[in-house]
């Protein structure tokens, strides 16, 4: 089996234990349940070492991987345990909905791409 750049080949996953496979899906279907199939509007890396990454999502939520052995801390914020992850839920689609913007009428600061919040 070809390893890929990070040197683990995809043979390597079969050692891993059903129980640790059902753990993994269990948690991350979770976040898959509210993100859904949002477009994901902006990743990036919040440590020098690439081990805490973020993934932004045009429904205004931001997943925090961090894959370090140590917990990450931010100021003000949630720590983001080792080897775990978080959902920051924004409350941006609540937002749009109270105050009765449709689809669309939101832009992406970056991208200027308008986002969609309801499918």
């Amino acid at each position: 089996m070809e390893p890929c750049r990070c040197g683990t080949s995809i043979g390597a996953f079969g050692r891993v234990s059903k129980a640790e496979y059902v753990a993994s899906y269990r948690a991350i279907a979770s976040v898959r349940a509210k993100i859904g199939f949002a477009g994901m509007t902006g990743h990036g890396w919040l440590t020098n070492d690439r081990s805490v990454q973020y993934s932004d999502w045009d429904t205004g939520d931001r997943v925090i991987v961090n894959f370090g052995k140590e917990p990450f801390q931010r100021p003000g914020k949630q720590t983001v345990k080792a080897a775990s992850f978080v959902l920051e839920r924004r409350m941006l689609r609540r937002w749009v909905r109270r105050f009765g913007l449709p689809s669309g009428s939101v832009v992406c600061a970056r991208s200027r791409a308008p986002l969609r919040f309801f499918r």
